[in-house]
């Protein structure tokens, strides 16, 4: 064949090939725009898990996750890319620009959406702006499937899939032989639109969160609430500012083309703030005789008073009461709210209990699968109780069955309402219905999806010291940080701690990490040890503030100073019940009873002196601290009562007679009434019952009157303090607790032979035991914390002094002389030390290194200026 023939036959298939697909894409939505090239952050490459979101105008319409370091895709045939598909509402207003964004921020530069091309970009985030290049499409581009979207029909639609038109077969191999275009079905997915909400009526601001309850696996969802304010999320979150009945409509639609509308006039009830409005909830609302129910009053406009009626002839005026229904039946509930201004509101909930007989028929079953693509097989299992004898199924698709554990094939795509009926010997009858239970879907139509791969986040770390009332936290105790709705617990948090620490400074060191949640987020530390539970733990600053939080920040790396000050009296009473009194009032004092003063929470410390003055005694309460005033049966809460605490040991501060004060008022209180008060310290669960003292007197109250002078009052919480003590002079200890040591030594580069030896030494003791020196017994190693048996550094009290240096020693088999050995911890960085700090009462893992060049002695030189070893009878070899 000629030349000009290929040519003449490749050019007649081009034609063909374009002509084919203008028609294909007649109407059809634009061909996506492809980008590759390199992301760069703060002028290095962006780390792998990378998120590169594009958009165009403020819609998100692709994204990337880099894989490679700085790499976003690659221009091979195969590679993947950045995809960015485009809407008509997109193109509307011509060539639109594409942003691209990384981590919430706009990296540099944009580019032009065109279809159908591949471009390469160099995105930066934090440095100079990059470029785009756009690479035109091949001349021979490669077959691409196109849908038009389809409106709602129950008849098929075509996709027609644009490929080169095939040629006669050809002897010459370069020309390919293309096949035909192929028809494929694609049947409408049926949508039908549905929504709730968390909660219907409120007080304004009202916060609603809404649910997208619809079917068919909508993609787009349109809401509007009724106030002029719209969403197109699937589950959005709105606040109604103002009061009103508002009608709320959501329109969902899906790839397929299929739209629907569902609107619920009047669905959302807003009242004005502090209007009464009754409401209220029950746990469990079914079950069998005698059925316990906790009922929950939930109305708005702050009551005053209560009135339940449970609908089996008892009542309560209990805010939140519990009761027992005995009796089987279905009962309606009621609740009557008034405030202080007399304004009443009720709320009635027909059938809203239910009761069962106890051991009788009860219907119940349980279904596998519940999901899956249609046709959908399912079988059912009967799950009731009281023997049933007889069963009734009603598949909700027209179908139904008698027997107890039926199998069932829903044909069609649906959600399924399934209805289980039992009956038994004695002719009693139960029903169980589970709406829409059985989910039978379309077989999705495989599309490409992205898999987001969650950035690495660095994690923040923590090491420092802890302290527990005045005394270091002992060994063994716990450090955790905890941050409110996050889970944060790892395998390194909670953290061990050593005497008084916590962590360690260091690359390679054990410390606290955190990570996980957002930055910003606030942090709270909580310690422990064996003489006190878990406590909260405040962080004493570089001023000598105490912090109750600090923020999480990833990357940092802290050291903290934990504080945990005050400590609950071992003995709480029994809180007293202060129930609102029912007989009418004529009014509330016009000025309230105020009290300011300060704090002291008992440590054990304090005693009288014979001048009856009180010793260790000064205020001490912490920030945050809680202080309520109470009258037995009355109801004197308000704005200012309770309190917290503000600043150390004071409460009450302010100028005036009311601001900032613990203020007391309440309704038809008598005079001369007993004022207790109540304090809650940071790290105490409950309230604890505080004295007022005044000088060595404590007393439980005062009294109450309608004055308008402000009392000062010093309250008490504990033990009150007696007589000074008799000083018992604390003995000195014979001898320090032996410091124990092991872990892995060499020689000359080699580990340690069975029968080696190796001593502990200090200049001018005797270190002396019956394990000081001792024999290797494990290659490479020295002493065996398992068996209890290591070199053991034990000496009279005042023999040495903490932190003394200890010197180590090795003695191979077959040498004649000592050879002195550096040391190093093994979980610290440091270099090689020529001697160990003497630590009484711990068990110490070193490492131990020696060579024949190091300095070394004759055993009797140690025996004579040290004193160090018992000598056997022939140390012949030592």
């Amino acid at each position: 064949m000629s030349a000009v023939s290929v040519a003449s036959r490749a050019g007649l298939a081009t034609i063909l090939l374009f002509s084919l697909i203008t028609i294909a894409l007649a109407g059809a939505p634009a061909l996506p725009c492809e980008f590759y090239g390199t992301v760069t952050i703060g002028g290095s490459p962006a780390p792998v898990g990378t998120i590169v979101v594009a958009k165009l105008g403020d819609q998100e319409r692709g994204q990337f996750v880099l894989e490679k370091d700085g790499t976003l895709g690659g221009s091979g045939t195969f590679d993947k890319r950045l995809k960015v598909v485009a809407e008509d509402s997109d193109l509307s207003g011509g060539t639109p620009k594409v942003s691209f964004w990384i981590d919430g921020q706009k990296a540099s530069p944009e580019a032009s959406f065109v279809p159908g091309t591949s471009n390469e970009v160099t995105l930066s985030l934090g440095g100079d702006s990059a470029s785009a290049k756009v690479i035109e499409p091949s001349a021979s581009p490669a077959p691409t499937s196109v849908a038009k979207p389809v409106q709602q029909s129950s008849e098929p639609t075509v996709k027609v899939t644009a490929v080169p038109i095939p040629l006669s077969p050809s002897p010459d191999p370069s020309i390919p032989v293309m096949p035909l275009p192929e028809r494929q079905l694609v049947t409408p997915v049926e949508i039908s639109a549905d929504f709730g909400s968390d909660i219907q009526s409120g007080s304004a601001p009202l916060t609603v969160h809404f649910k997208d309850r619809s079917s068919g696996q909508p993609t787009m969802w349109s809401w509007d609430f009724g106030d002029g304010q719209s969403d197109m999320i699937a589950d959005p979150v709105h606040t109604y500012d103002k009061e009103g009945t508002y009608t709320v409509t959501l329109t969902v639609s899906s790839q397929s083309g299929g739209t629907d509308t569902e609107t619920k006039s009047g669905f959302i009830t807003v009242v004005k703030p502090g209007k009464l409005v009754a409401d209220f909830t029950a746990d469990p609302t079914t079950g069998k005789s005698p059925l316990m129910v906790h009922f929950r009053d939930t109305s708005s406009g702050m009551p005053g008073s209560w009135k339940w009626d449970f609908g089996d002839g008892q009542t309560d005026t209990q805010k939140d009461p519990v009761h027992q229904y005995d009796l089987p039946g279905t009962y309606t509930v009621s609740l009557m709210v008034k405030d202080g201004h007399g304004a009443e509101s009720t709320k009635q909930k027909d059938a809203f209990i239910t009761v069962l007989v106890p051991g009788g028929l009860e219907a119940d079953f349980s279904a596998e699968p519940i999901n899956g693509v249609a046709p959908l097989n399912v079988r059912f299992t009967d799950k009731s109780q009281g023997s049933p004898t007889l069963w009734s199924w009603d598949f909700g698709d027209g179908k139904s069955d008698l027997v107890a554990n039926p199998v069932h094939v829903f044909d069609n795509p649906g959600n399924y309402t399934v209805t289980l009926t039992v009956t038994n010997q004695e002719g009693a009858i139960s029903t169980k219905v589970l709406k829409e239970y059985v989910k039978a879907m379309v077989e999705p139509t495989p599309v490409p999806t992205l898999t987001v791969v969650p950035v690495p986040q660095v994690p923040e770390t923590f090491y420092g010291t802890v302290e527990l009332y005045g005394q270091p936290i002992s060994v063994g105790g716990t450090v955790e940080a905890r941050a409110t709705s996050y889970n944060i617990s790892g395998p390194y948090n909670p953290i061990k701690t050593a005497k008084g620490v916590f962590g360690k400074t260091g690359t390679f060191s054990p410390k606290m990490q955190i990570q996980g949640i957002p930055a910003g987020t606030e942090l709270e530390f909580y310690v422990a040890d064996e003489s006190y539970s878990q406590l909260r733990a405040y962080v004493k600053s570089e001023n000598g503030t105490l912090l109750w939080t600090i923020p999480y920040e990833p990357g940092k790396e802290k050291s903290l100073e934990l504080v945990a000050t005050g400590r609950q009296p071992d003995v709480i009473p029994t809180i007293p019940v202060t129930p609102i009194p029912t007989s009418s009032c004529p009014g509330v004092p016009s000025i309230p009873m105020t009290f300011s003063g300060d704090l002291h929470i008992a440590t054990g410390s304090e005693y009288l002196e014979d001048n009856s003055s009180c010793e260790n005694c000064d205020p001490n309460g912490v920030v945050d601290t809680v202080i309520e005033a109470r009258i037995e049966g009355y109801d004197v809460s308000g704005s200012q009562n309770p309190i917290t605490m503000t600043s150390p040991s004071y409460f009450g501060g302010g100028n005036s007679s009311w601001s900032d004060k613990l203020a007391l008022q309440g309704r038809c209180v008598p005079e001369g009434s007993n004022i207790t008060f109540w304090v809650t310290t940071p790290n105490w669960q409950v309230p604890a019952p505080a004295l007022i003292r005044d000088g060595s007197n404590f007393t439980r109250d005062v009294t109450y009157g309608a004055s308008t002078d402000n009392e000062n009052l010093h309250l008490w919480v504990g033990a009150v303090p007696t007589v000074k003590p008799t000083v018992t002079p604390t003995p000195t200890p014979e001898a320090w607790s032996p410091q124990k040591f092991y872990g892995k030594a060499e020689f000359n580069g080699y580990p340690l032979r069975v029968g080696d030896r190796v001593m502990a030494t200090t200049e001018g003791v005797d270190l002396n035991s019956p394990t000081n020196p001792i024999s290797s017994v494990q290659f490479g190693e020295f002493g065996d914390p398992n068996g209890n048996e290591m070199l053991t550094v034990e000496v009279p009290y005042t023999a040495l002094n903490q932190s003394d240096p200890i010197t180590f020693w090795i003695k191979p088999q077959g040498f004649e002389y000592w050879y002195k050995a550096r040391v190093k911890n093994p979980l610290s960085t440091d270099t090689w030390k020529q001697s160990y700090p003497f630590t009484p009462g711990s068990i110490t893992n070193l490492q131990l290194t020696s060579t024949d060049r190091e300095e070394f002695r004759y055993f009797y030189d140690i025996v004579t200026n040290v004193k160090n070893v018992i000598m056997p009878d022939d140390y012949t070899g030592w």
